[in-house]
């Protein structure tokens, strides 16, 4: 029967063929789509033909009525493919992994039985993409959308995770069994015993056989994780809303998101103890187990899901978990802010026309953070400027958004939500105002006519000397570096903080900004030495040695001249101290070194500064302190004299509150663009 039913629908359902990127035509626009009422939230429902041989058809309900229907969440696909569906005798392109999910859904006989599954909700159908006023009106409908559904179907096709379903279950199963629950939380730490009871998760299948996701019960649950769909930020909106949320995929499974929900918490006691693996179980059944990485994005859902719960009198956690946009994926760039206003609830209103661009939206989102953050009575907030972590030309390169504005659509690395550096989570007690910058006249503000950002600050010089961008070969980069270190020592015999110039670097290569002295800055001192004399036995034929001989002969006198090293087992002649280290020590020096020269880039500034970026800077660029702000900044002068904001930096002994404090005098508004 079901291959019966899916052959019929294939007619309506025409697969993977390509298309033009607009999903239905201009006059398929004006016969479908008829004008909704914004006054009584309407939206359009898909009815779903008893017949499979029938066409759907497109009906106007209003949310205020509660109808019954499934939402759909899915993700689009590439967006060069396209299916088709008949409406109404109306040929309409969809998204081919939505062609996918109706091939699925449709074709399962109990399913379209149901009553509850008689109108299905598509963003794809059932709003007119064509239109940027609907789309503008119909995205500030979404949190009702998935939370009035009698249930919300989540496609993680096209792959089939049964298998992986099923496992999920079964661990659900385990911790039900075994654990004692406060609630829906289990109080019980797992033990991994309970595993041996299931020889079906015992079992060793290798992680590199084809199809995986088919075979092994524990790959299949990775796969399933690491799929695309929760990376997309609608996604995240839609599993955080939706009343009752079940998986499902081509496979006869399905998997109920209170299910899946679970797991993370239930293990949570393996992922908190150093516990060993145990040989009845695989590598990647324990990396499962014991690793939080494993779990994807499911930290951040359970965190936003919960939030959405806490009474939230002034609106100010909503802007935190705004700021979970950080780690997801959109297509359009406006929909990092956009695609999270259902669960969020910041007050922006969605804006589809193309005369408002992106960089419109950041900077709206960035203006209203900011009014937020000062008159918000909840929270402690100490950086208002935290997303300044997240901006920057010189990380993200030249883009259409201003250069202060977290870089949402670049960041590729996860990274822990910008809030959580804005403010420490505190509650502020009865009538006390939120602590920002000392002075509230310095508090930072934005132009949104000019796209602006201005921002008190203390100008604390220009980037003067800089080792090289982009990094070599591994003896460039140190030739670099020796270059700049040889430099400023021989300049300087003291730090602007009074530690020995030498010091100085070896705390600069170590990205290391604390004012004690350490056994770890003393090692490095020496990784440094060692890679030195890798370079005097086996001189380079295109590199050119920049330091003097007292570098390689009295790096520990010249960094550490009151520190007894003997007293640390160390040998002060360094040469003899090298020659005793065995294969793996000289290994592991190369590795604490190399790195950071290749990752980083250091710099010398006209008041005798040293700092090191992972971007690039060049002469001319300025060092500056913002107030609101706990990390020294790069500013770039534009002809304007505006700056752009290049990034944040390490600056050895440079404390943020005392230069602002010291240097009152020297503060002026700085225009950031």
């Amino acid at each position: 029967m079901r291959r019966f039913l899916q052959a019929a629908l294939r007619s309506h359902l025409n697969k993977l063929r390509y298309y033009p990127r607009n999903l239905t035509g201009q006059r398929c626009s004006s016969r479908l789509y008829k004008p909704l009422n914004p006054e009584t939230s309407q939206i359009r429902l898909l009815r779903v033909p008893q017949d499979p041989s029938s066409g759907f058809e497109l009906v106007t309900a209003s949310l205020d009525n509660k109808p019954r229907y499934a939402a759909l969440s899915y993700l689009w696909g590439n967006p060069e493919h396209y299916g088709q569906i008949t409406i109404e005798g109306n040929t309409v392109k969809i998204p081919d992994n939505l062609a996918s999910a109706f091939l699925c859904i449709l074709s399962d006989e109990p399913f379209r039985s149901q009553s509850d599954c008689q109108y299905l909700w598509a963003d794809a159908i059932c709003i007119n993409q064509n239109d940027h006023e609907e789309r503008s009106q119909q995205v500030q409908l979404m949190r009702r959308i998935f939370q009035l559904a009698h249930f919300t179907l989540a496609w993680a096709g096209p792959k089939d995770y049964s298998l992986a379903f099923d496992t999920i279950k079964t661990i659900g199963k385990i911790i039900d069994k075994n654990a004692t629950k406060k609630g829906i939380v289990s109080t019980t730490p797992f033990d991994v015993e309970w595993l041996r009871g299931y020889p079906e998760l015992c079992l060793d299948r290798g992680s590199n056989l084809p199809n995986n996701h088919l075979v092994d019960p524990w790959s299949a649950v990775a796969d399933f994780l690491q799929h695309q769909y929760w990376k997309r930020a609608w996604v995240f909106q839609e599993v955080v809303l939706a009343d009752q949320l079940v998986f499902i995929s081509p496979g006869k499974s399905s998997l109920e998101w209170s299910t899946l929900r679970g797991i993370p918490h239930g293990i949570d006691s393996i992922m908190r103890n150093d516990t060993k693996r145990p040989d009845f179980l695989s590598d990647t059944a324990w990396d499962l187990l014991s690793s939080r990485l494993s779990w994807g994005k499911l930290s951040w859902l359970l965190l936003a899901q919960a939030r959405t719960k806490i009474p939230d009198p002034d609106g100010f956690k909503g802007w935190v978990i705004s700021t979970f946009a950080v780690n997801l994926e959109a297509t359009d760039h406006r929909d990092h802010i956009y695609g999270l206003l259902g669960v969020s609830g910041i007050p922006m209103s969605p804006n589809y026309s193309p005369e408002n661009r992106a960089s419109h939206v950041y900077t709206k989102y960035i203006a209203g953070w900011l009014k937020a953050a000062r008159t918000q009575k909840t929270m402690h907030v100490r950086t208002p400027l935290a997303f300044l972590s997240l901006a920057g030309v010189g990380k993200f390169g030249e883009s259409d958004l201003p250069s202060w504005v977290p870089n949402y659509p670049e960041k590729k690395d996860v990274a822990v939500p910008w809030c959580y550096e804005a403010s420490d989570m505190k509650i502020l007690a009865h009538g006390a105002p939120s602590s920002l910058p000392a002075d509230l006249d310095t508090y930072p503000f934005v132009v949104e006519e000019t796209q602006s950002l201005f921002t008190w600050g203390v100008d604390m010089g220009s980037v003067t000397l800089t080792t090289e961008y982009p990094r070599g070969e591994d003896y460039a980069i140190l030739a670099s570096f020796m270059s700049l270190a040889s430099s400023f020592t021989a300049r300087n015999s003291r730090y602007v903080s009074g530690i020995p110039a030498a010091q100085a670097i070896i705390r600069l290569i170590r990205v290391n900004s604390l004012q004690h002295t350490t056994r770890d800055l003393i090692d490095t001192a020496m990784n440094l030495a060692m890679l030195m004399a890798y370079f005097n036995q086996e001189p380079s034929d295109t590199v050119q040695k920049t330091w003097g001989s007292d570098w390689d002969k009295d790096i520990l006198k010249l960094a550490f001249p009151t520190i007894d090293v003997t007293q640390l087992g160390i040998n002060p002649d360094i040469l003899s101290e090298l020659s005793s280290w065995d294969r793996q020590r000289r290994i592991d020096a190369t590795f604490a070194i190399v790195p950071l020269l290749h990752h980083y880039q250091f710099f010398e500034t006209s008041e005798g500064y040293l700092g090191a970026v992972d971007h690039q800077v060049v002469k001319g660029d300025r060092l500056c302190v913002l107030a609101g702000y706990d990390k020294p900044v790069i500013l770039r002068p534009n002809v304007d004299g505006s700056y752009a904001f290049i990034g944040s930096t390490l600056v050895i002994d440079m404390d943020d509150d005392h230069v602002l404090q010291t240097h009152k005098a020297q503060g002026k508004w700085l225009e950031l663009q």
